[in-house]
């Protein structure tokens, strides 16, 4: 026997129950909220384009550069060589030159501007040590001082200038200046380093300098 439907409820329908609840042993699950039903087309997801990716054939910007350690790059220094010795000096131009680089132990020297100096060099001592040798035969002790005070002078004044001239006329031939030390030597030294200092120039640019250019 079916039971009377409350006002408004055609007859053999269940009722609705106020609490909200359906009638026993319905179903009370509601769809998800905004769910599409079933057979709904559903949208194509949105695809968003990489951040800041350009598009092809745009210029790529440069990669961004990373922090850590960069070996430091090694730079050789550009050596200045200095101002070719020219090759055909007289005697006083020889002399000035020398004088011109009192203590400068880098460069070049040819061959006449150390052995011009060195003529030089050797005729100044003998003029000092003949005037030594005049107040000795005139017994005159102030002709003799004065000849040993002009081979003091003489000695200091040449002396840096002449080891100078000699290293860079090794430094002409592509030796170092250390060979100046085989005078110390004994016996054969001097012979040596005379021998070394009269090799000719190399006809190129070495490490120490440019080759010689012409006498202007």
């Amino acid at each position: 026997m079916t039971t009377p439907s409350p006002e408004g409820q055609p007859y053999g329908q269940p009722h609705a129950d106020p609490s909200g609840q359906g009638p026993y042993g319905a179903s009370s699950q509601q769809p998800p909220y905004m769910q599409p039903g079933y057979g709904t087309p559903q949208p194509p997801p949105q695809q968003q384009p990489p951040y800041m990716q350009p598009g092809y054939g745009a210029p790529q910007p440069p990669p961004y550069p990373q922090p850590g350690y960069a070996a430091p790059q090694y730079v050789a220094p550009v050596a200045v060589p200095p101002i070719p010795t020219p090759s055909g000096l007289g005697f006083g131009d020889a002399i000035k030159r020398v004088f011109a680089n009192y203590a400068n132990f880098a460069g070049r020297a040819t061959r006449p501007e150390f052995w011009f100096f060195f003529l030089f060099m050797m005729i100044a001592m003998i003029a000092g040590y003949a005037v030594v040798l005049v107040g000795i035969s005139s017994d005159s002790g102030g002709i003799m001082g004065l000849g040993i005070a002009l081979l003091v002078i003489l000695w200091l004044a040449t002396i840096v200038p002449y080891i100078a001239v000699a290293v860079r006329r090794l430094h002409d031939s592509g030796r170092s200046g250390l060979f100046l030390l085989v005078t110390f030597i004994p016996f054969v030294g001097a012979i040596i380093l005379i021998v070394l200092l009269a090799q000719d120039s190399q006809p190129s640019a070495n490490q120490y300098g440019l080759a010689p250019a012409p006498a202007q």
